[in-house]
């Protein structure tokens, strides 16, 4: 390849390097954002695109020997170390040097740019600056490597042009991907935000529903849980709407800390919490409502104008089994347990 058309080069692998990855990370990104610690899965498969997109760039190369060639293949592979962490940017060198020789000069020699990247851990701390410095120093180590090999002066300028060539696909390609990787870590936290309540921040009605269909799609047993504050009404009519707040912020922050992290809790309206418990053992959600009730009753709860009031809970519980009725209904029982519970003395907790 002519050095001189090196413009062509940059053009035509800045566009198919972006191009591949953006829509690759856009894809591996469906659920939430793709990086360093996405599942093992989806970073393997991160690099192996970058290893067959490197493939594809090997085409395009400057010999100096019949061994030694510069090439744009260490762009992806920088590139998905950045965003995806070490096991991205080892897969897409695995990937490549299956595919291009095995132990070849050219595939040591990106062991040895690659090596120091990870040694570094540059995806834990991905800033521009960090990047920078990365391919300033990927791009004098190429202009180095190569000095014993040169036999002619005009190598040295169509050195400069192809590494200024390079540095500007490396700067092009992460900065675009920079803008993506922002763009979709806005959109996750945006409808992260759409799904919480603002005031207590747990799940709100739109989130228990969308997890309700989930687990109907998947007909996962669970156990559904109605709660509702007892004698709500009063706190506000007594002592205002904000100490209400108060008390609904704080109990659902015991909910939360009493549950598991794998349990859904959410704000179903009004002084009404629902909470999805991930097994089917009736007995055991039994006690964890219990465990909730207790910490409820037992709570003084300080308000903001200095008196301090105990509230208690009411429990409905029902089991989803995933075979025979729908979520739907199962939620239905929990609601008529807790219609139970409020009709029967309140402060306790009802299996239906």
């Amino acid at each position: 390849m002519n050095p001189l058309q090196s413009l062509d080069v940059l053009y035509i692998n800045a566009c198919v390097t972006y191009a591949s990855l953006s829509v690759s990370y856009f894809v591996l990104s469906k659920h939430n954002a793709l990086n360093s610690h996405s599942s093992l899965s989806r970073r393997i498969l991160f690099g192996v695109i970058a290893g067959l997109i490197s493939l594809y760039l090997t085409r395009s190369k400057m010999y100096f020997t019949h061994e030694i060639y510069y090439s744009f293949e260490i762009v992806p592979m920088l590139l998905v170390t950045f965003f995806g962490g070490g096991i991205a940017g080892i897969t897409a060198w695995l990937v490549n040097f299956a595919t291009t020789g095995g132990f070849v000069l050219d595939n040591l020699l990106l062991a040895v740019m690659l090596v120091p990247v990870l040694i570094a851990k540059v995806w834990e701390r991905n800033t521009f600056r960090t990047y920078l410095k990365t391919i300033v120093f990927i791009t004098l180590y190429r202009i180095v490597i190569v000095q014993p090999f040169l036999h002619t002066k005009n190598h040295v300028l169509d050195i400069l042009i192809y590494q200024v060539v390079s540095f500007l696909c490396l700067l092009v390609c992460y900065q675009t991907l920079s803008i993506k990787r922002r763009s979709v870590d806005a959109f996750f936290k945006v409808r992260a935000a759409s799904l919480l309540d603002p005031m207590t921040k747990v799940h709100n009605r739109q989130a228990l529903e969308q997890q309700m269909q989930a687990l109907s799609k998947s007909r996962s047993p669970c156990c559904l849980v109605m709660i509702d504050i007892d004698n709500f009404k009063s706190v506000n009519d007594t002592y205002g709407h904000l100490a209400g707040d108060q008390v609904l912020i704080e109990v659902a922050e015991l909910i939360r800390l009493i549950t598991r992290s794998g349990d859904f809790v959410a704000r179903f309206g009004g002084e009404e919490f629902a909470l999805i418990i991930n097994y089917d053992d009736l007995n055991r959600a039994y006690h964890v409502c219990e465990r909730i009730r207790l910490a409820i009753s037992n709570r003084k709860f300080f308000l903001s104008h200095g008196p301090k009031i105990h509230v208690t809970a009411s429990f409905g519980i029902s089991l989803f089994d995933g075979k025979t009725a729908t979520i739907e209904e199962a939620l239905n029982r929990a609601d008529n347990a807790l219609y139970t519970a409020k009709h029967s003395g309140k402060n306790k907790v009802v299996i239906e």
